[in-house]
Parts: C-alpha cells; sequence; structure tokens
C-alpha cells in the first residue's frame, strides 16, 4: 500500500514538473514573439527614415550648384593660348607688311613663278608667331578635358560628403552601397547604365571620344561662322568635319584669317594689327561663347551639364531606391 502511495506522489511529482517547464517557455515565447517565425518569415530589409531623401537631395542640389559654377572660370587651356597670340599681334603684324613679304609678293606675280609664296609666308608667320593649327587644338581639347575632370570631381566630393552623413544611420546598416569599398562602383555601374538613357553624344564613358567630339563640334562651327560654309561646309556637313580631325578644322580657321589679311593690306601697321586683334577676338569668342547660331564651349557644356545632372540623380536613386527608380 505504501509503494502505491510512493508512485503516485512520484507521478504527480514529475507531471508538476512538466507543466512548470511548459509555463516557462511558454512565457519565453509569448515575450519573444518573433521566435515562432524566424524559420518562416525572412528579416524584411529596414525602412529608408523619412529624412533620408532630404540628406540625398541636399548632396544631389550641392553637386549641381557646384557644376553651375564652373561656368565662371572660364577656359583657362584657351585664354593662354589667345593671350599670348594678342600679345604677338604687332610683331606678326609688322612682319608681314615687312619687305621679304613684300618681295615674296612680287615674285607671285613675275611670269612663270609659283603664285603662292606671298599666301604660305604669311601662314608660316602666322603659326610661328600666333599659334599653329595643333596648339589650337591641343588648348580646346584641354578646356573640354578640365571640365570633364572638374565635374567628376565634384561627383566623387558628393559621394565621399553623403557617406559620411548617412554611414551613421542604424536604419541603413543593412544596405550593400554603404560599403565603403562598393559604394563608389555601384555608383559609377548604376551611372553608367543611367548614361544609356541619354544621347550617344554626351553620355559617352569613353572620356577622349567625348573631348574629340565637343572640341570637334565646337571648332566645325567657328570655321561656319568665320565663313568656311559658303566654299566648304554646310551646316548639315559640320558634325561630319568634327569627327574628321579636330586639328583639321582649325587650320581651316587659320586659313580663313590670313586670308582676311588681304583686306587691310594697305593699312598701316597700327589698323591692321587692330584688325588681326579683332578677328581673334572673334574666334576666342566663337570658341568660349559662340554666337545667335552657334553654342560655343558654354552652350555645349550648359547641355551636357542638364543631362550629367539627370544621370547622376538617376544614378543616386538607383543606388538606395531601385524599385522606384525603374518607374
Amino acid at each position: 500500500m505504501s509503494e502505491e502511495k510512493n508512485t503516485t506522489g512520484a507521478r504527480s511529482f514529475w507531471i508538476a514538473g512538466g507543466l512548470c517547464a511548459l509555463l516557462v517557455v511558454f512565457a519565453f515565447c509569448w515575450t519573444n514573439p518573433q521566435l515562432w517565425f524566424s524559420r518562416e518569415k525572412q528579416p524584411s530589409v529596414p525602412s529608408v527614415p523619412e529624412d533620408f531623401r532630404d540628406i540625398l537631395e541636399k548632396h544631389l542640389r550641392g553637386a549641381e550648384e557646384k557644376t553651375q559654377l564652373l561656368a565662371q572660370q572660364g577656359y583657362p587651356a584657351i585664354e593662354t593660348i589667345f593671350s599670348k597670340a594678342f600679345d604677338n599681334v604687332p610683331k606678326y603684324a609688322q612682319t608681314i607688311l615687312g619687305w621679304s613679304s613684300k618681295w615674296k609678293l612680287v615674285l607671285d606675280n613675275l611670269p612663270g613663278n609659283d603664285k603662292d609664296r606671298h599666301q604660305k609666308y604669311l601662314k608660316e608667320q602666322f603659326e610661328r608667331q600666333i599659334f599653329t593649327s595643333g596648339e589650337l587644338e591641343s588648348a580646346v581639347k584641354q578646356a573640354v578635358r578640365e571640365r570633364i575632370v572638374q565635374v567628376r570631381d565634384i561627383e566623387n566630393q558628393m559621394l565621399v560628403a553623403l557617406r559620411a552623413d548617412i554611414e551613421g544611420l542604424p536604419e541603413l546598416a543593412l544596405f550593400d552601397a554603404l560599403r565603403a569599398e562598393a559604394f563608389e562602383t555601384r555608383f559609377e555601374h548604376v551611372r553608367a547604365q543611367a548614361s544609356e538613357l541619354v544621347s550617344e553624344d554626351l553620355s559617352s564613358n569613353i572620356e577622349s571620344q567625348l573631348v574629340s567630339l565637343v572640341a570637334g563640334e565646337v571648332m566645325a562651327q567657328v570655321a561656319i561662322r568665320m565663313g568656311v560654309s559658303a566654299g566648304i561646309l554646310s551646316t548639315g556637313a559640320s558634325s561630319g568635319w568634327a569627327t574628321f580631325g579636330v586639328g583639321l578644322v582649325a587650320g581651316v580657321v587659320i586659313d580663313q584669317l590670313v586670308t582676311r589679311i588681304w583686306d587691310w593690306w594697305s593699312e598701316p601697321q597700327e589698323e591692321l594689327s587692330y584688325q588681326l586683334a579683332k578677328q581673334l577676338s572673334v574666334v576666342h569668342d566663337l570658341i568660349c561663347q559662340g554666337d545667335e547660331k552657334s553654342e560655343g564651349l558654354d552652350g555645349r557644356f550648359r547641355n551636357w551639364t542638364a543631362q550629367r545632372n539627370g544621370i547622376r540623380r538617376q544614378a543616386i536613386l538607383n543606388v538606395f531606391f531601385p524599385n522606384e527608380a525603374k518607374h
């Protein structure tokens, strides 16, 4: 009888202990409900805080403002070559009105002689004392290249500042885009993808192609405005000349300048110097500012900057809001 009571007591003890254990487990799970679904539900990507868009917008607008300010800096490479040219105009005017120049003109008018000695001499002295077609080509290309590099530097600075602003936000800790070693690479990747959506002429990722294209088209427009279109170029052919070679178009511009010397051949040296400087100013302004019929570098870069701003904005959205950027 006593043995039966012992068995019943032990059984009650184990039942009570089991119930207590179940209660402990139930209480733990009740206070930690996420454990019930840990195997069935994957953790969601953290939501982006509301002020995060303001942070992005601040940096995007800052980059846009800085790129706009670049227009005020001008083009140092072009200013350098034309400054030298203006300084040498009086010497060049003296040379082409000197005895050597006049003697070649006399020889051209003698029977049986070549008729281009004097013209060749004028151009030879122009390229020796003012600038060569190669120097003009290099200056324009350098101006384009420097502006492109400046814009990319602004973008790199924007990325560094953006990372510094957002890397401390706990809500964004799981975003792959915030990894220091991948952030810039990912931005460049999506920027390249966004570039494909705009015209190919100003979205090229190959800097040399973009430099040659912009420089060539600007110089072709200068040649047209200098009057080359009357016998050689047409507006529709300007892009073809630009593609053919910037140096070739620069040479045509120089030919036009030299040809116009005949308009002031009978003028005194001071007047000839004035007219030469005036024509150089026309070429300088056509290259940099353009006119009512041509864009110049300023207009070309206004278009490029506007497209670049859109590409940059879309690239940033693709990094942080890939689903939204697709729409």
